[in-house]
Formats: structure tokens, C-alpha cells, sequence
């Protein structure tokens, strides 16, 4: 039994180290350019991990192909594995591209609709990535889509949230979906929701009010970059 377990656990590291220089092997096609030549080496993959995932998505960032990237992501996510921070920051770029071209907004709202297993990571990843991208009503629509099927809206739905209506100029509603934060969902504001609601204020003209605002954030939440956002 215990030249079985001895057994064992060689084959487990040898599995763990073959699958760690896939994945490098795979970086380095990507970073060489070759995104093609790296999908197709992750197509043969007999085990992908979320790093393998990781690099194909913003490998096919990185080469200009945000389509792709947001495809693979719906794929990843419908294998039910967990998008680690990376993979997120990867696909809000990709949103960010696709708004560069004339069916992109639609794109990107196709993409969350066709997914079978849709998760609030996905969606709060495009909903923040529109918004700090100029879509700010695409972002709007895709949350409202979010909370029509029943999702959860979590810290970082809010940041794309209150991203957009700032940019609108929309202060009534912004204000209505920062006090729901915490009064529907309990969540509790970080320092970016409130940078958000300083910077409604700011653009437009409303600096008492910003001030103000500012005096009853939570000393612990203070920050330069909440009173920098009263002075841009």
C-alpha cells in the first residue's frame, strides 16, 4: 500500500508539473504573437486549469481579438470554474474594445444572453467594463437584464452602476442605486462608489453637495482619491 501511495502522489506531481509548462508553453505562443497556434494547443489540452483559461483570454486581448476573448469567457464559465481577478480585468477590456466597433454594444449583450450558466462575476465584469469604457446606457441596460432574471448585483455591479450614471449625469438615479446598496443589498460602499458619487457631483457643478457628501464618508474611507474626484 504504501509503493501504491509513494505512486500515487509521483503521478499527481508529474500530472501538476506537465500541466504547469502547458500553460507556460501556451504563454509563450501568445506572447510571441501567435494566438492562433496557442488556442489550438489549448484545444488539445487533456486538463485546463484557470490559468491555461487566464492566458487564452487575455492573450487573445492582448492580439486585438476581444470576440474571442469574450467567447472563451462564456465558455470558461459554462465549465462552472471560478474567474480569478486577472481573467475579469481581461474581459473588461474586451468589452472596452468590442465598444470601439459599430456591433459591439450588441455583442457584448449577446454574449450575456447567450450564456447557458450566466454567474454575477460575467455579468458585473461587463456591466463595469461598458461603463469605464464610454458605453454608460449599454451598462444600464445590461444591469437592469441582470436584475430582471434574478441576479444578485454585488460590489463591483455597482462600481459600472454609478460609473454610468455619472457619466449621464443621471444624479437622481445614481443617488436611488448607491442608498439600494446597502438598504436591498446589503452591501456595504468601498471607497470607488463613493469616488463614483463624488464625481457625479463634480460634473455637474454640485461641489457644496460633493463636500458635503465627503464629511459623512467614514473616516476609514477617506482617501485622496475621493477628494480628487471633487477637485477634477
Amino acid at each position: 500500500m504504501r509503493h501504491v501511495a509513494r505512486w500515487v502522489m509521483h503521478s499527481c506531481r508529474l500530472i501538476k508539473c506537465l500541466r504547469d509548462r502547458n500553460v507556460e508553453y501556451n504563454d509563450k505562443l501568445v506572447q510571441s504573437g501567435d494566438v492562433d497556434g496557442a488556442f489550438e494547443f489549448f484545444s488539445l489540452m487533456l486538463e485546463r486549469n484557470v490559468r491555461s483559461w487566464m492566458v487564452m483570454i487575455a492573450g487573445y486581448v492582448q492580439c486585438g481579438k476581444p470576440k474571442e476573448a469574450i467567447h472563451l469567457f462564456m465558455e470558461m464559465e459554462e465549465a462552472r470554474l471560478r474567474s480569478n481577478e486577472v481573467t475579469v480585468v481581461a474581459v473588461r477590456s474586451a468589452c472596452a474594445d468590442l465598444g470601439d466597433l459599430d456591433s459591439g454594444r450588441r455583442d457584448a449583450r449577446r454574449v450575456f444572453d447567450e450564456m447557458e450558466e450566466r454567474t454575477i462575476v460575467s455579468g458585473s465584469a461587463m456591466t463595469a467594463g461598458l461603463a469605464m469604457h464610454g458605453q454608460a446606457k449599454e451598462a444600464l441596460r445590461l444591469f437592469s437584464k441582470m436584475v430582471q432574471i434574478g441576479m444578485k448585483p454585488n460590489d463591483v455591479s455597482f462600481i459600472g452602476l454609478l460609473h454610468a450614471c455619472s457619466q449621464l449625469g443621471m444624479i437622481d438615479k445614481e443617488c436611488e442605486f448607491f442608498n439600494s446598496m446597502t438598504r436591498n443589498y446589503g452591501i456595504i460602499p468601498r471607497i470607488e462608489h463613493y469616488g463614483c458619487m463624488v464625481d457625479l457631483f463634480s460634473r455637474a457643478g454640485l461641489l457644496q453637495e460633493a463636500y458635503e457628501f465627503i464629511m459623512n464618508i467614514p473616516s476609514y474611507q477617506t482617501s485622496g482619491v475621493v477628494w480628487g474626484a471633487l477637485l477634477v
